[in-house]
């Protein structure tokens, strides 16, 4: 239990001394200030009554404690809260009594129980729910403020008293509405008056990620494979990253740069050195695939594109070829022809071209967070933490280099067993 203050602590001798102190400035005619002179016998006893009041002010009786503790508890059986009767009759025993319910009021006061601010919510969730409902944990939760992610227009989304919780339950949320309603009702009783609240799942970006590697002497290309599609799926993982993220993974609305994917191949045992990594978004308004039969050595192959899969692919749009690069190029389909898997554009493509290379086909119903995460891929995605966004790696492919001489690589091509 904290100890109670001393509201005031000046002693006798500080009262009189401070009196003396004010003499010469509220009476400078008054000279005389020995023990005998009446007006110091004056104020040695006001001093000494002053001194009996300001020990009654650091002295709060009983009733003093039980009243108070009486209007901090709530109402018992409909009657206001009293000290157990079997502890009034022994001072000790309402001693203790009183210090126990003391202790206990002010416990109780310090939890959490309003829903107020970010916190108040999250906790809320993380911490009261999750207690009471041990088979129905909630993993991750991230409030938004004024954000009504549930509204279906755009335009609509940036609500004033409104307040978004994004959740990330045991299990999804939409193999279990009921949790999504119980949820909502556990905050409605916890909110403000004027709150709004929503329950929503995380929005999330499928992203395909591919990279070259360039393996040590001696290291086998199928295990480095797996250990770096178990790095990745650590690295984006939204509830257990592994030795990333201390673990508890990815954080909502988290930028993603390509650095850090050059990190995470790159420390990876076997590994000589990374090059060509990509990071794009993945979804509606984009047809994504790679260049996957030839290579271009010396621009052999000049304004064709071997690809895997022609679907989407129309002509007049435009494209892009390694949209992660600094020197992307860019071209206007004029044909297709889906039986040799080829792309032939409006211009001679001066890069060189291995299997993997990609190659976006942009649309009209790209969207700006689309355009957005592919155009600056170069530098990272940028996730919009004010939409809280979550990732999900839609595919991760590979291109293996292995060593033959000092400066002679071999290509071998392992996305056909991912």
């Amino acid at each position: 239990m904290l100890p109670l203050p001393n509201l005031d602590d000046r002693s006798y001798d500080d009262l009189v001394e401070q009196a003396r102190s004010l003499i010469s400035v509220e009476c400078p005619e008054w000279t005389d200030h020995n023990p005998s002179d009446t007006g110091i016998i004056l104020i040695e006893l006001l001093a000494w009554l002053t001194e009996m009041t300001l020990y009654q002010v650091d002295q709060v009786t009983d009733k003093n404690i039980e009243t108070f503790l009486g209007l901090l508890n709530p109402l018992e059986n409909g009657k206001p809260w009293t000290l157990k009767e079997s502890a009034t009759h022994e001072s000790a025993a309402r001693e203790a009594a009183q210090k126990m319910a003391t202790r206990q009021t002010i416990v109780e006061l310090r939890q959490r129980y309003r829903a107020v601010t970010i916190e108040d919510f999250e906790q809320l969730l993380l911490e009261d729910w999750n207690r009471s409902h041990p088979d129905r944990i909630v993993k991750r939760a991230r409030c938004l403020p004024q954000r009504n992610l549930e509204a279906t227009s755009l335009n609509d989304r940036y609500s004033p008293g409104h307040v978004s919780v994004v959740v990330i339950p045991h299990t999804p949320l939409a193999t279990q509405p009921k949790l999504r309603e119980d949820l909502w009702a556990f905050i409605d009783k916890r909110r403000l008056l004027t709150t709004q609240h929503h329950i929503v799942d995380p929005k999330y970006i499928p992203l395909k990620i591919r990279a070259r590697l360039y393996l040590e002497d001696g290291a086998q290309p199928k295990n480095i494979r797996k250990k770096a599609i178990g790095e990745v799926e650590d690295f984006f993982n939204p509830l257990s990253s592994g030795s990333y993220w201390e673990g508890k993974g990815l954080p909502f609305g988290q930028n993603i740069y390509i650095s850090d994917l050059y990190h995470l191949f790159d420390r990876i045992p076997g590994v000589d050195f990374v090059e060509g990594v990509t990071l794009v978004v993945s979804g509606e308004g984009s047809v994504l695939t790679g260049l996957t039969q030839k290579i271009d050595p010396k621009g052999a192959l000049r304004n064709r594109l071997s690809v895997e899969n022609t679907q989407g692919f129309a002509v007049g749009a435009p494209i892009w070829l390694d949209p992660s690069s600094c020197d992307r190029e860019e071209a206007t389909i004029q044909a297709t022809d889906a039986t040799a898997k080829t792309v032939t554009c409006d211009r001679s493509f001066n890069k060189y071209h291995e299997v993997g290379t990609l190659v976006a086909r942009l649309s009209q119903q790209h969207t700006d967070r689309q355009e957005l995460a592919i155009d600056n891929s170069l530098i990272g995605l940028n996730l919009d933490d004010h939409e809280l966004v979550a990732i999900e790696v839609d595919e991760t492919s590979f291109t293996i280099m292995e060593r033959l001489g000092n400066d002679e690589w071999r290509l071998i091509d392992l996305r056909s067993e991912s």
